[in-house]
């Protein structure tokens, strides 16, 4: 029996214990609510950071990554088989236009061009012959037919005169052709042997170019067409970038861009777009955009990353204000606050250019300052105390200073040290009259509930003499 009655008080002692917590917390909440801490008051001030609206020239900029091809890069090979005899240069060697890169055997086709030479010689004599021929046929054709004429000879006679004339005549022709004949086959053998020496060439401006790569030794035996070396424009490179869709309308031919590169921090190289796709590639809906970068001075190589910075537009001396400052609430808005009433006023806007996290005010045309910190409490004429930078204004608008700081501060520091005043003085009677209705014997639980009385009273003249200090010190 001893054993329940125990376990009953035991129950009854931690269900009050419970009870007082909860009901402790409860008021604190109560407090907090009335002081305007919390949930706060309609009517209490708002403390929000400011910022000056301001004059600023807004560049509308698109930023793109991409990669550095050269201008121009193209494969030198063979034309004709042979063995590479020499090369005469290396990779990164400077080339000027004609100059002669790598030579081939040329034994064989030297030969070939003194057999075609010998074979034009033959042509032209048989074609003296044939001319020679021709004319002394012609000549006695021409004797026949006059004798025929006067009727000194038969037609038989005169008929022989006029075939033999054809004859020479044909032979004539077959002479000359063959001639011609030659001369192509001296010409194109004497072509074969200038494609075993390996020329450089290009057309542009650009007078010199860089050996790109090597991708035979000398001695190789080379089928025609066989690439031997690669030659880059360097020295104009194409900056190979790709837009969005959200940026892709913004840009056009012509428009300037500024380029630089992780390896070069330091530098800024000038660029121009020299082509824009007409279309977005439909796996990562973005364009190919292509930037003529000049870099006369070598420094920008093939394949090096870069970003490209197109200026769209610039706006001088317009009205800015920080990003932090924009809201949407049904459109986008600020706050902007009065130095007169200490009071806020919602204005719509129509936004501009961002950059640097200020965004351009179009409309309406707005000065003074704007709520950057806090307007997430702010309704429409709602009161405010403005902190912006260590400075602080209450009550008197936006120019109060430090001073007003440390009043806010003052102020906060007296609502929280009134409430925990408050909490303490309640908290110790309640907790009085619960040790007094809660003790065995009624005399000692009125013991108790006395001196549990008095603890809470001197709790609450410590805590009143330490929120006294606070607040002396917040003031000074």
């Amino acid at each position: 029996m001893k054993k329940f009655i125990f376990l009953g008080v035991s129950l009854l002692v931690l269900v009050a214990v419970v009870g007082w917590q909860v009901y402790e917390r409860s008021q604190k909440e109560g407090t907090n609510r009335k002081q305007g801490w919390g949930g706060g008051s309609r009517n209490a001030p708002v403390a929000v950071e400011v910022e000056k609206v301001q004059l600023r020239d807004m560049r509308d900029r698109v930023i793109l990554t991409g990669t550095l091809e050269p201008e121009s890069r193209y494969l030198v090979a063979s034309k004709v088989s042979g063995r590479l005899e020499k090369l005469f240069v290396e990779m990164g060697d400077e080339v000027e236009k004609g100059k002669v890169l790598a030579r081939l055997d040329d034994a064989e086709a030297i030969q070939q061009t003194m057999m075609a030479g010998a074979a034009l010689k033959t042509a032209e004599s048989y074609l003296e012959a044939s001319q020679e021929a021709f004319e002394q046929s012609e000549r006695e054709y021409k004797r026949q037919k006059d004798l025929f004429s006067r009727g000194l000879i038969t037609k038989i006679q005169q008929e022989n005169a006029k075939s033999q004339y054809a004859t020479r005549l044909a032979n004539l022709k077959m002479a000359r052709s063959s001639l011609l004949e030659r001369i192509s086959s001296l010409e194109a053998a004497k072509i074969r042997l200038s494609y075993t020496k390996i020329y450089v060439d290009w057309e542009g401006d650009t007078p010199k170019r860089i050996v790109g790569e090597r991708f035979v030794d000398p001695g190789s035996l080379l089928n025609a067409n066989t690439p031997i070396l690669s030659i880059l424009n360097i020295y104009n490179l194409t900056a190979v970038v790709y837009v969005t869709e959200m940026d892709y309308f913004k840009l056009r031919r012509g428009l300037s861009a500024e380029i630089s590169v992780d390896s070069l921090p330091e530098r800024k190289f000038s660029g121009t777009i020299l082509r824009i796709a007409p279309f977005l590639r439909e796996n990562s809906r973005e364009a190919r955009v292509e930037v003529l970068v000049p870099n006369p001075e070598g420094f920008l190589k093939p394949g090096m990353f870069v970003r490209v910075n197109v200026e769209i537009e610039l706006r001088k001396k317009v009205a800015a204000v920080p990003f932090a400052a924009v809201i949407n609430r049904k459109g986008k808005g600020i706050f902007l606050a009065d130095n007169e009433s200490s009071k806020v006023s919602f204005v719509k806007i129509k936004s501009g250019i961002i950059e640097n996290d200020w965004m351009e005010i179009r409309e309406p045309d707005i000065k003074g300052f704007v709520v950057t910190l806090g307007h997430h409490l702010l309704r429409d004429g709602s009161p405010i105390m403005i902190a912006e930078q260590g400075k602080a204004v209450s009550g008197s608008g936006l120019e109060g200073g430090g001073e007003g700081n440390g009043k806010w501060k003052g102020r906060k520091s007296g609502a929280e040290g009134k409430s925990q005043r408050k909490d303490g003085q309640e908290g110790a009677a309640k907790k009085g009259e619960w040790q007094g209705k809660k003790g065995v014997d009624k005399q000692n639980g009125n013991s108790k509930g006395s001196k549990g009385g008095e603890g809470g009273k001197e709790n609450w003249k410590g805590k009143k003499a330490n929120q006294e200090s606070g607040t002396r010190d917040s003031q000074g």
